[in-house]
């Protein structure tokens, strides 16, 4: 038995199978996702998930941070496919002045039909 297979049944064993098997879903997500860090740093180059789950549990990360430390990660999210940088545009638009990041103002500009329904 692997360490995830005794930390699976502990969990089963204190919470329950059903709360165990979503929570253990959720951490195997949370421990494949790309480095926040590394994101930030290498926004150009950094790599970007393919598997859907990882693509949105990312954007809301990133949102998150964004909101946080009033800093666009539009250039990376560029990379993202459009549904998901839509996404992170709707997510921080609140908390951080989206009309004086140019990085922003550009992918709208490219993607406004996606803006119009």
């Amino acid at each position: 038995m692997g360490s995830g297979s005794i930390e699976r049944e502990m969990i089963a064993g204190t919470v329950g199978e059903g709360v165990a098997t979503e929570f253990h879903a959720y951490l195997t997500l949370a421990r494949a996702l790309p480095s926040i860090q590394n994101i930030i740093d290498n926004q150009g180059t950094a790599e970007v998930p393919t598997d859907p789950a990882t693509r949105y549990a990312l954007t809301t990360n990133l949102s998150q941070y964004s909101r946080q430390s009033q800093e666009s990660l539009m250039i990376f999210m560029s990379r993202m496919p459009s549904e998901f940088a839509l996404l992170y545009i709707r997510d921080i638009r609140d908390k951080l002045n989206i009309s004086k990041c140019p990085e922003i103002r550009k992918w709208i500009k490219t993607h406004k039909a996606l803006f119009e329904s």
